[in-house]
């Protein structure tokens, strides 16, 4: 596959425009997989089918950040009260990100796990697909477009989410509610980037890797910049980053 990622292809950029369409071709490769990878979904040799982020999963993975990140990495105490604003905050995310239709999902579909192969169409190919499951189909697409190792401006975000809508209909002759599709997708950036700030920091304390610290700040902002358009869990966000910040 050679050995340049989407990642250092887009270090080529030189305007909105070729950003752009480097994003297009890989949301094209995203709708393909999940159109035609659901259909098998009914396939029991294949784990990701019977696997799904439910309640349990996408909740787990919340824990297991302020294990590693707060806890073990900026070894904070919690108060209990600002932790059930936590708890209580994620909860609800994550209840309403379980109750969404589920398709194939890669799990870890950004700049870093995507391939560009050298020609005249510069072909994708994606890497690093052991973790797939099904979930909603958000996941995949905040997972790309919320990257903590690459920052989109949120212009280039809006534009992006409505072509992942135009194609995604014209593939699947599905219609989609827009302002519902937002929704989800903002709640599944909040709960993805969390979970990838609790990754970066298991790195550490599981395997002595620091190398992926760097990236926290980025995610941190990520999530930061989705919680300011939702006032409802404006004290989530308040309290996650007192105790990042203080």
């Amino acid at each position: 596959l050679g050995d340049v990622t989407f990642l250092r292809k887009l270090q080529e950029v030189t305007d909105l425009d070729k950003e752009r369409a480097l994003y297009e071709k890989a949301i094209d490769e995203l709708v393909l997989f999940q159109w035609e990878g659901t259909k098998n979904k009914k396939n029991k040799n294949l784990e990701a089918f019977s696997l799904n982020f439910d309640f349990e999963k996408l909740n787990w993975e919340v824990s297991f950040a302020i294990e590693h990140f707060y806890i073990n990495y900026l070894k904070r105490e919690i108060k209990p009260g600002d932790k059930k604003i936590i708890d209580d905050g994620f909860a609800d995310i994550c209840h309403y990100l379980a109750k969404q239709p589920r398709v194939f999902t890669h799990r870890d579909y950004h700049s870093r796990n995507i391939m560009v192969q050298s020609g005249k169409d510069e072909k994708l190919c994606v890497i690093d697909f052991q973790d797939a499951r099904m979930g909603p189909q958000q996941y995949d697409l905040a997972s790309l477009l919320r990257d903590s190792y690459y920052q989109l401006s949120e212009d280039q975000i809006v534009i992006l989410v409505d072509y992942y809508i135009a194609k995604w209909e014209a593939v699947s002759g599905q219609k989609i509610n827009e302002k519902d599709f937002w929704h989800v997708f903002d709640l599944m950036s909040i709960q993805r980037n969390f979970k990838a700030i609790g990754s970066f920091a298991s790195f550490l304390s599981l395997r002595s890797d620091a190398s992926y610290l760097k990236y926290i700040g980025n995610t941190f902002e990520n999530i930061r910049r989705v919680l300011l358009k939702h006032p409802k869990y404006s004290s989530l966000r308040e309290v996650l980053f007192y105790y990042y910040y203080f």
